[in-house]
C-alpha cells in the first residue's frame, strides 16, 4: 500500500533550466523546463516539470530530513514528431552521457 498526498498545481508555474554541469560547475548543456505540479509530505516531496515540447518530463524528489534530492528524466517522443524537434533533448542526453560525474540541476 502506498499513501501519498494529492498533486497540487504550482501557480504560476516557474520556468527553470535543467542543466548538466561539470564538477567545476561549468554548464555543458541545459534545457528550459516548467514546473507544473508538486506533492508534499511529512519528510519531503516532489516537483514535476516538462520541457516546452512535452518530450521530456522531470521529477525532482527532495528529502527535508537529510537535505538530499533525486532527479529522474523521462523522454517520450511521439511517433509523429520531426527529428529536429528533439535536438535539444538529444544534446542534453549526449552531454550527460559524456559527463557521468556531472551535476544535474
Amino acid at each position: 500500500m502506498r499513501i501519498t498526498s494529492p498533486r497540487q498545481e504550482v501557480t504560476p508555474p516557474p520556468r527553470e533550466q535543467v542543466a548538466v554541469r561539470q564538477p567545476s560547475r561549468v554548464p555543458v548543456a541545459s534545457l528550459p523546463a516548467t514546473f507544473t505540479h508538486r506533492v508534499t509530505g511529512m519528510d519531503g516531496g516532489a516537483f514535476y516539470a516538462s520541457d516546452g515540447t512535452g518530450l521530456m518530463r522531470v521529477r525532482l524528489r527532495y528529502n527535508q530530513r537529510d537535505l538530499s534530492g533525486q532527479l529522474k528524466f523521462c523522454f517520450d517522443p511521439p511517433q509523429s514528431v520531426m527529428p529536429q524537434v528533439m535536438v535539444p533533448e538529444l544534446r542534453l542526453i549526449a552531454r550527460s552521457g559524456r559527463n557521468p560525474a556531472g551535476h544535474y540541476i
